[in-house]
């Protein structure tokens, strides 16, 4: 008889800095639920939630992850991480893992009902080694159907069947929802950059794909991410987005060449912002009469990209002190 293949579930507990506490107990709950039925074939072994202990008091964030969970229904284990980052969080729980399959899965993201089911599934399949899954914004709000089309988190896909994700499939894979072998992670891990705390993500799919490895993404595998957390988060986040961009622009080409540049990008991504807003507004619930508002809105957000652009390039430290998230 064929052995089950054994899980950890890592869950970094930095996001949780800025999000409503009930994300994560959404969260948890949900993840309670579905390891109370077992996925076939696999034999999840425990949860690890890595934190700052300088950021949560690790006796209190037991009890409340224990809480969440609704139950006994997988050992929970708290991986202590002074001072790392959110990339760092991820890899330090995937050295302390014990299971051979690593599931990631963020604090602030709630999985639906056979989210877990749905990547290791993918995993089972003959040659897949990377399965990433759909997250998105869910439209409850008025401010949710308006990020929906315009963010880096796309509205709610129907589609079920699983497809690469390549430089031209119109999205790329996040790394609060995915899995892959704990041998092959620890391999080739994320690489945080210097003066960027997001774009790991993207530079582990480059090297990836590279290597010859197929990123397969699952929509089946969802997940509902929050839109930014109030005012300050929300400009944080854009002013942050911006000097992200920074590096891809290449060799600075003095001043006013840099400030043109940054203005082309922002121009760039405010017309991507209007054409995805006019174009999927339907498929998000978004009225016709509520599209004037949601262009100006989300117009104002991408705008921001501009003194993030500039800031994160002339001031690095000074932005640093004011805006990391």
């Amino acid at each position: 008889m064929n052995l089950p293949v054994t899980c950890t579930i890592i869950m970094e507990w930095d996001n949780q800095r800025l999000a409503a506490t009930s994300r994560a107990a959404a969260c948890l709950g949900s993840l309670g639920r579905q390891l109370a039925t077992p996925v076939p074939g696999y034999a999840v072994l425990e949860l690890l939630v890595v934190h700052d202990p300088a950021m949560a008091d690790g006796e209190a964030l037991g009890a409340f992850v224990r809480a969440s969970l609704g139950g006994d229904v997988v050992p929970v284990a708290l991986v202590p991480a002074p001072g790392a980052s959110y990339y760092e969080m991820k890899n330090l729980g995937a050295r302390q893992a014990r299971g051979e399959v690593l599931a990631f899965v963020d604090s602030d993201v709630v999985p639906e009902a056979g989210w877990l089911a749905a990547l290791l599934g993918a995993l089972a399949e003959p040659g897949v080694r990377f399965a990433a899954g759909h997250t998105f914004v869910a439209p409850a709000t008025f401010l949710d159907r308006a990020y929906g089309p315009a963010w880096i988190f796309p509205a709610r896909s129907a589609a079920e069947a699983p497809y690469a994700v390549t430089p031209g499939c119109g999205h790329g894979w996040h790394a609060n929802n995915f899995a892959l072998g704990r041998d092959f992670f620890l391999a080739s891990p994320f690489v945080p950059e210097p003066g960027r705390n997001r774009g790991a993500c993207t530079a582990l799919g480059d090297r990836l794909r590279a290597a010859g490895v197929t990123l397969l993404y699952i929509p089946a595998a969802r997940a509902t991410h929050p839109t930014p957390n109030g005012w300050r988060h929300t400009l944080a986040w854009w002013m942050n987005h911006g000097r992200e961009i920074v590096p891809e622009l290449g060799p600075p080409r003095g001043p006013i060449g840099f400030v043109a540049q940054a203005a082309f990008q922002t121009a760039k991504r405010v017309a991507w912002a209007w054409r995805n807003l006019v174009r999927d507004r339907k498929r998000v619930g978004l009225a016709w009469y509520e599209l004037p508002a949601a262009i100006a809105i989300m117009s104002c957000f991408h705008l921001l990209h501009f003194p993030g652009m500039l800031w994160g390039r002339y001031a690095p430290q000074s932005f640093n002190r004011h805006f990391i998230t």
